[in-house]
């Protein structure tokens, strides 16, 4: 996500950081993450696949859903509370 953009949603809980900078322990506590990563050309396209296997990776081991998704941001769903902007 851009650096400085602010939560503009009813969602309280919201973690804003670059994608492959998540950790477990950033999002240790959610119950999804939706994987929204937009990669539209063919020189973003491998990012699509880095940003997927980076999800996957860092919530291997932990009850912590992983969902596909369309749009180029991450969705987090942390006790029925999410950002469905995205």
């Amino acid at each position: 996500m851009e650096e400085g953009r602010k939560n503009d949603t009813d969602a309280k809980n919201y973690i804003q950081k670059d994608i492959l900078d998540l950790t477990t322990e950033d999002l240790k506590g959610y119950d999804a993450v939706v994987d929204a990563f937009g990669a539209w050309t063919a020189e973003t396209l491998p990012l699509h696949s880095k940003t997927t296997q980076h999800l996957a990776d860092i919530l291997s081991g932990t009850d912590v859903r992983l969902f596909g998704g369309r749009r180029s941001r991450i969705s987090l769903c942390k006790s029925g509370a999410y950002d469905s902007s995205s």
